[in-house]
């Protein structure tokens, strides 16, 4: 793997942006390089097979929790941080340090944020 500076990898995001545009524009599917169905961005191909990619995910959400709480079942019992999964948990918090002490100031300016909204509205 080469090692790139970030110039380089902002002029490649350009450059390729610049092309899907192109083929946007040009009624070509930037992914196939058919052309596009009307009015669409994609040919009729890429869209069925979006179609199909989407219904083999999990609509529900079902398995991505059914993970999370194993997940944090197994952080607790290890006795890590169930938020990063890294550090050692502090006794009966279930959170690192660092990452109790970002939660507390998320909380102190969601706090500030709710206590100015709600002085606006008055």
């Amino acid at each position: 793997m080469t090692a790139r500076s970030k110039q380089a990898v902002a002029n490649v995001k350009k450059a390729n942006r610049a092309l899907y545009d192109w083929y946007k524009d040009s009624g070509i599917c930037p992914r196939c390089k058919r052309y596009c169905a009307p009015g669409k961005v994609y040919c009729e191909q890429c869209l069925k097979e979006d179609v199909q990619r989407h219904k083999r995910k999990d609509p529900t959400g079902e398995r991505k929790y059914q993970y999370d709480v194993e997940r944090k079942a197994k952080l607790r019992e290890q006795g890590i941080c169930t938020k990063c999964g890294r550090g050692k948990a502090m006794p009966g918090i279930q959170m690192c340090r660092s990452c109790r002490q970002k939660n507390i100031e998320r909380i102190r300016a969601l706090r500030i944020r709710k206590k100015l909204i709600g002085e606006a509205k008055t």
